[in-house]
């Protein structure tokens, strides 16, 4: 399987109610990347890189779906044809994680206990939101309530 693809494609909005905009990819290339969908890669666009899920669109193949955030961080717009550039995501998470949650996970064993319990997606989405923050002081911040709210979800569900 490969681990990068390179290919050209057009800008798609899903609906014109919605902002979601997508990138088609042709079947044959995205064969040679995995056989289970979905699966994480991580997209280039116009020197943008951000992660994405290759995911299975109805009968017309598969996408990379975008939002309005990161249209707009590539400064690419509907019916553009770009350069895509994918290579398969082969961290754990989706996100590379900071070190700034790295060293909190350990040095707190019940924060990370708790961290361990969530399920992927969650843990994809807080480090999302640990990686939009701009400053390691911010980053600092978030992480301290990103394990306090891992600890309530996990005693919510006990």
């Amino acid at each position: 399987m490969k681990s990068r693809l390179r290919f050209t494609a057009n800008v798609s909005r899903f609906d014109v109610n919605m902002s979601l905009h997508f990138i088609g990819i042709p079947d044959e290339l995205v064969m040679q990347m995995a056989d289970k969908f979905p699966f994480r890669v991580f997209c280039t666009i116009k020197s943008h890189r951000f992660p994405a899920a290759i995911v299975k669109h109805g009968l017309d193949g598969f996408v990379i779906q975008m939002g309005n955030q990161t249209v707009k961080a590539a400064k690419i717009r509907e019916g553009e044809e770009v350069e895509v550039l994918l290579e398969k995501d082969e961290t754990e998470h989706g996100y590379e994680m900071p070190e700034e949650f790295e060293e909190l996970l350990l040095q707190d064993e019940d924060g990370k206990e708790a961290w361990d319990a969530l399920t992927k997606g969650a843990q994809r989405s807080f480090l999302y939101y640990l990686c939009s923050a701009k400053t390691q002081e911010t980053k600092i911040k978030r992480s301290i309530l990103i394990l306090k709210r891992a600890r309530e979800i996990i005693a919510e569900k006990a």
